[in-house]
């Protein structure tokens, strides 16, 4: 499995994106019912005495006429001073918030992907290593044994230095697997998938990145206008001037039109239909909604300041990056460079070393400088593809 499928699995099924979806959907039923409640409500109403007290007739049962409704009503909001209005545009804005909310978790769990990623290569070439180190050093003890064995002048300390570099790299080729292992299965709760899967990775290729095609200045523009960490800033402020205009809301009156029909015919002198104006306006609290109007601008002010920091702060990332993105791709082609010298070397020090041409000290010195050399060339290749993708999401 590659880079690119492993950050395609992430979509289709890590948890935390399925639960982020599925909070989207909730917003989106949150904006359905403010939505409905800008249009009328219809409601059946049933009054019916089941003990008729009267002169005439005491505690008396009257159940033959039955319980279906009397009348029907309608209530329509004809003025709500735009409270109806700004919540649903409250509730619209946060699903909009919600979606990029879901891109920006997107982004995150892919990095952290991409680390487990990079972590897993590194640990299985420093175990590869091992290995090979545990296989020349059973040569050499096997080479030294016999020479020892045949009474030539070799010093048994050496053999029994070999003995212990191998019981060494042993320890070390299991705990390289281990934290393999560990490795892997953390990277599996990314991809939603048992922990009791198996996982095989591909090498990278960091020649495959296109520096050329990163413009700052321009993709500084295109990050503020349609990036999610900008829009979602924008978003914030525009939920909080719907909270405000709720607050003023409670400035103005209410009024609603109501209008009834009595199912039930009878033959009094008033008429089956009626219609109703119903007008509320509190004039009077202490100023609580005063009050409430001096927090709710407040609160805005701060989300605007918020918003030109972070936008601000994204421009600044980008730039960042950028340049990030320029010194690791020089950094990985300098160590991928110094890695081949490495490897060369260590393919004549292990020809030499079974041969009895070179001390097992500087054996294992090579031994070391081979590995720090895979491990840096690993790690700047972790560093490249995170600073190029934190790049990118910024745009998206």
């Amino acid at each position: 499995m590659d880079l690119d499928a492993v950050l395609q699995e992430i979509d289709k099924n890590n948890p935390e994106m399925r639960i982020q979806n599925l909070e989207t959907k909730v917003t989106d039923l949150e904006k359905k019912k403010f939505l409905k409640d800008l249009l009328p409500k219809v409601n059946l109403s049933i009054d019916k005495d089941f003990v008729e007290d009267s002169e005439d007739e005491k505690n008396e049962w009257h159940m033959e006429e039955g319980l279906g409704p009397q009348s029907i009503g309608v209530e329509i909001p004809i003025y709500t001073g735009g409270e109806l209005r700004a919540y649903y545009n409250k509730a619209k804005i946060s699903h909009e918030i919600s979606k990029k909310q879901l891109n920006l978790v997107k982004y995150q769990i892919e990095e952290e992907a991409i680390k487990k990623y990079f972590q897993i290569l590194n640990l299985r070439k420093q175990k590869e290593i091992a290995q090979m180190v545990i296989d020349n050093l059973n040569k050499q003890g096997e080479r030294l044994e016999k020479l020892f064995n045949n009474g030539m002048l070799v010093p048994k300390s050496e053999v029994l230095k070999v003995k212990s570099n191998i019981i060494s790299n042993e320890v070390i080729k299991m705990r390289r697997a281990e934290e393999q292992r560990s490795a892997e299965e953390e990277l599996l709760l990314l991809l939603g998938k048992s922990v009791e899967s198996q996982i095989e990775l591909d090498e990278y290729l960091y020649d495959d990145i296109n520096i050329d095609i990163y413009n700052p200045e321009k993709d500084s523009q295109i990050a503020i206008e349609s990036g999610s960490a900008a829009i979602k800033e924008e978003l914030l402020v525009d939920r909080s001037k719907a909270d405000l205009k709720i607050s003023k809301s409670e400035y103005l009156p209410k009024i609603y039109l109501d209008s009834e029909y009595r199912l039930k015919k009878d033959d009094d002198e008033y008429s089956d239909y009626q219609v109703s104006l119903v007008a509320d306006w509190e004039i009077f609290n202490w100023g609580r909604t005063g009050d409430d109007v001096l927090q709710k601008s407040t609160v805005l002010e701060q989300a605007e300041i918020l918003r030109d920091r972070n936008l601000e702060e994204i421009k600044l990332n980008i730039r960042n990056k950028y340049r990030d993105i320029k010194t690791l791709y020089a950094e990985v082609d300098s160590q991928k460079t110094k890695l081949d010298l490495e490897k060369e070397n260590m393919r004549i020090d292990n020809l030499r070393y079974v041969n009895g041409m070179v001390s097992s000290l500087d054996y294992l010195d090579s031994v070391n400088r081979l590995k720090s050399a895979e491990e840096e060339y690993y790690s700047l290749q972790r560093e490249l593809v995170l600073a190029v993708r934190e790049y990118e999401n910024l745009l998206k």
